[in-house]
């Protein structure tokens, strides 16, 4: 909210504690303003260091500078991964299947279920900042493609 819009937002709080409280969120967002943008710069000056920040910037889609920096952040540590199922599975978006009766008893004897196996949704063990980070480049992408067709 800007500056010279909060004399009148505060003046229609007719509490005073309210108003006194609104105040005080006003001070502490002032305060961490100027330290958000000290951090956002350090991050990217320390992205810009490796060498994958370019590779994500120009490879996928609205992954932009800050994405690109967290994703370079997270975990490093962690090996790469075999096959794209166990990618999927760590970043959110692996599919959950279950099945509760593979087989089943036809005339005294065990077959195979010809029931195709349910889907059930995407799984829940996973790393939540980092489908945050996926899902919040698709959302961009889905409101930047609309407001270009002319849907919005």
């Amino acid at each position: 909210m800007r500056r010279a819009n909060r004399a009148e937002w505060l003046a229609k709080i007719s509490e005073a504690g309210v108003r006194r409280r609104a105040e005080l969120y006003y001070q502490q967002l002032d305060a961490l303003r100027p330290l958000r943008q000290q951090v956002r710069q350090e991050l990217l000056a320390e992205a810009k260091k490796h060498g994958a920040w370019k590779l994500l910037r120009r490879g996928i889609p609205f992954i932009g500078p800050i994405r690109a920096a967290l994703l370079i952040a997270f975990d490093p540590d962690t090996p790469p991964f075999p096959y794209q199922a166990t990618a999927l599975d760590y970043s959110g978006f692996g599919i959950q299947t279950y099945s509760s009766a593979e087989h089943r008893c036809v005339q005294g004897e065990l077959r195979r279920s010809k029931k195709p196996v349910s889907i059930r949704g995407l799984n829940r063990n996973h790393n939540h900042d980092l489908k945050n980070l996926f899902k919040s480049a698709a959302t961009r992408s889905r409101c930047q493609a609309r407001s270009v067709s002319g849907v919005l």
